[in-house]
């Protein structure tokens, strides 16, 4: 019995259409005509060629840009007094370079044999001057007493000339004296109270003199002890005492060297307290300001900081400006710092918000920053721009480019004097 015939049965592959094959060869050399004719045309057009691969290209981005330079410095204590010889002497040392000192103690002692000596000489003098004084006093007493004694005597001398008068008074009544020894008893009244009067006077110019000369012994006194106080002052200076709490920098003089006034003699230095000194190229120094935002870098540790002061002067062509530390410095990294060790800077002159941004690369170099390479497809094409601030990895576009723009960033040397690169891969 013969079920049905599928054991029988053979699939005929369909007959291929000769126009579909015709249609797609023909779509695939339209394709190709168009991207060798594009390729051919931008190979026309472009002056050099190029590999994509071996260039650098980065996007303009809006970002915040910070304008800043990164400069050398070195860390000096920002309190460093130099101590100086306070008059001719022979000075002897207590201390050596390097040893740690506290505020007060007694460094060196200059010996200076004439200050001694006008002290003594003033102290004497001053001596002499009290006993002025003190004479002037006794002798003011005595001559008050004598002008006292005199008022008195004149007191009495006019008591008995009214006494008198009153007895001539009444014997002129009785006629027992005669009319001129009545006169003579009115001018004896007369000439007494006149003698009582000029005592008074002679009293009160004797005590107004005699307050004056004992008020010139008194000052005299007083002119004398501030030389000597002053002396004394200066004797005090000749133990020289440290300003500071910190290290003996250097001794400027040998030991029982004799020195002269106002020399130098040792340096301390305060270790509680530093600043950096760092030296900015000329170029840079119009936009340095005070209190401008640095970061110092002590090999992998960070600080930040400001700039303190700005020298006015250029040496070498460098301004040198100093920058203190933040109130927030670690004591850690505080204790780790030395005179004179060296750091990096960073100082920040300008930051700007939303900028269109570059990296910094040598590729700024090739035009002196006044175009770049823009990417566009395969080809690069020389586009003029004008920067604005620079800092130390981004540059900024004010004007040529817009965000999202493709830029050859790497060296373009090699392009020399084209307008137009091709970029192949």
């Amino acid at each position: 019995m013969i079920q049905d015939t599928s054991k029988q049965d053979r699939r005929i592959a369909p007959r291929p259409k000769p126009w579909l094959k015709i249609f797609i060869l023909v779509a695939l050399a339209a394709v190709l005509l168009v991207w060798l004719g594009t390729t051919l045309s931008q190979i026309y057009q472009s002056d050099y060629t190029i590999r994509r691969e071996r260039l650098t290209i980065d996007r303009v981005s809006v970002e915040d840009l910070e304008k800043d330079i990164v400069v050398q410095g070195r860390v000096v204590a920002a309190n460093s007094p130099t101590l100086y010889a306070p008059a001719e002497g022979v000075i002897t040392f207590h201390v050596n370079a390097g040893d740690r000192v506290e505020k007060g103690k007694l460094l060196a002692t200059v010996e200076s044999p004439e200050l001694a000596n006008d002290l003594m000489q003033a102290r004497s003098e001053l001596k002499k001057l009290r006993v002025a004084h003190s004479r002037e006093e006794i002798q003011g007493k005595r001559r008050r007493m004598e002008n006292q004694q005199a008022v008195e005597m004149a007191q009495v001398g006019v008591t008995a000339a009214e006494r008198e008068m009153q007895r001539a008074e009444r014997s002129i009544v009785n006629h027992l004296i005669s009319e001129l020894d009545f006169e003579t008893a009115q001018d004896d009244l007369a000439k007494a109270k006149l003698e009582l009067t000029q005592a008074i006077r002679k009293r009160q110019l004797e005590t107004e003199f005699l307050a004056f000369e004992l008020d010139t012994k008194k000052l005299e006194v007083g002119q004398q002890q501030l030389v000597v106080d002053e002396l004394e002052r200066r004797l005090e200076t000749l133990l020289v005492r440290s300003p500071v709490s910190g290290l003996i920098g250097s001794l400027a003089v040998n030991q029982k060297a004799a020195v002269r006034h106002h020399q130098s003699l040792l340096t301390v230095v305060d270790l509680s307290s530093f600043e950096v000194e760092v030296k900015v190229p000329e170029n840079y120094a119009d936009d340095l300001g005070i209190a401008m935002p640095v970061v110092l870098q002590f090999g992998n540790k960070q600080s930040e900081g400001s700039v303190k002061a700005i020298s006015p002067e250029v040496i070498d062509n460098e301004v040198v400006a100093r920058i203190t530390f933040s109130d927030q410095l670690p004591s850690s990294l505080k204790k780790g710092m030395r005179q004179n060790q060296r750091l990096s800077a960073r100082i920040v002159l300008e930051k700007r918000s939303a900028a269109l941004t570059l990296p910094r690369g040598s590729y700024l170099d090739a035009s002196g920053g006044n175009a770049v390479w823009k990417v566009d497809g395969n080809l690069a094409i020389k586009t003029p721009i004008r920067l604005g601030s620079v800092g130390l990895r981004k540059v900024e576009i004010i004007d040529g480019l817009q965000a999202g723009d493709q830029v050859i960033t790497s060296n373009t040397d090699a392009f020399k004097r084209a307008t137009k690169v091709m970029l192949v891969n």
